[in-house]
């Protein structure tokens, strides 16, 4: 496998007012600027974009504009899930929450949306500071393009967004790619976290859900679970950082934690590294946490005590075949839940 990886041990690049993310039907998401429309309403135009050019994006593969510093306290997810079917939406920041605005997106531009609430036939101008998020929820009339086979490789980016893409050549300044809308521009190997080329013979886990989850607080069944699993960011919703490094795949989680996956006897071995994420090493219990895998009900390895600042520990590769299922536990260590920010670090099942 190819791995391209920063060394860097800080913190995500700051989010600008102007800094919007952006996604995408099928291919993924990024993090650049909005710079206006194009033809009669049909794209979208993003700038300082992860690749070395500005994006016309086709407005059927656009799925939302999302404006991380006027949306905090709510997660990306829960703001997707709001424009269903057929519908467009636009989110205004107000004095609790925000202004929920139904309608129409009939053009952009650089000073806004260009959007008609309800049945209104002419369209307002929304100035980009005044808008918290623009979503589209998928047309059953017009929808993308189904994603060809040959977009197979993944991007991944610093601010955690990620995109798949045709590879047409590689050179000492980065990947030359094509879009899924057809733009072939160049994303230099300064804007990448990770590139993951495609092979039949290996599955991330953090590409695929759970078979099951379950999550269990500290203080018993009833209370709650403050820090939900995650893929591909920590427990806290922030980068995966371990060792001083950062990591483009993984699962984020707290305990009490076990994720079980299906395997359906289709695998032979798995590997991940496993560590306490670096976050917990600003707290005043860095963690202390017991960690067990499992497949079919029989341990195939254990941890009884992984510590903050330790950095990521090898585990395998773990004979798992012919298992059906295969489940990673993260469990109160010595220092209770305290700190038990665990990371499964490129977690990967081998045929």
């Amino acid at each position: 496998m190819l791995w391209l990886a920063s060394a860097s041990t800080g913190k995500e690049p700051p989010v600008s007012e102007e800094d919007c993310r952006v996604f995408f039907f099928q291919a993924g998401e990024m993090t650049a600027h909005p710079a206006g429309g194009a033809g009669q309403g049909d794209y979208f135009l993003l700038e300082k974009t992860p690749f070395d050019a500005s994006l016309t994006i086709p407005i059927v593969w656009l799925r939302a504009v999302i404006f991380p510093s006027r949306t905090r306290g709510w997660s990306e997810k829960e703001l997707l899930s709001k424009a269903g079917k057929g519908q467009e939406l636009l989110l205004v920041p107000a004095k609790r929450g925000f202004d929920r605005i139904p309608g129409f997106i009939f053009r952009f531009s650089a000073e806004g949306v260009h959007f008609a609430p309800g049945e209104e036939q002419e369209a307002r101008l929304f100035p980009w500071k005044k808008v918290a998020a623009v979503l589209r929820g998928p047309d059953p009339e017009e929808p993308p393009p189904p994603l060809g086979k040959e977009f197979d490789t993944r991007l991944d980016f610093p601010r955690g967004g990620h995109f798949l893409v045709k590879v047409l050549g590689v050179d000492s300044r980065g990947v030359h790619v094509r879009l899924p809308w057809g733009e072939e521009p160049h994303c230099p190997w300064e804007n990448l976290r990770g590139l993951l080329p495609p092979e039949k013979d290996r599955l991330f886990l953090s590409m695929v859900r759970p078979l099951k989850v379950e999550e269990v607080p500290f203080l018993g069944p009833g209370k709650p679970f403050l820090f939900r699993w995650k893929a591909d960011r920590s427990c806290t919703g922030g980068p995966l950082l371990a060792g001083g490094r950062r990591w483009p795949l993984g699962l984020g989680v707290h305990s009490r934690t076990r994720l079980t996956f299906a395997l359906g006897g289709k695998w032979s071995r798995f590997f991940t590294l496993a560590a306490v994420d670096d976050s917990a090493l600003s707290l005043p219990v860095r963690g202390d946490a017991a960690l067990r895998i499992y497949a079919d009900g029989k341990v195939l390895w254990e941890r009884k005590s992984l510590q903050g600042g330790e950095g990521p520990v090898a585990v395998g590769p773990l004979d798992v075949s012919g298992a059906k299922e295969l489940t990673l536990e993260v469990d109160f260590g010595r220092s209770l839940h305290l700190g038990d920010r665990v990371d499964w670090i490129l977690p990967v099942l081998f045929r």
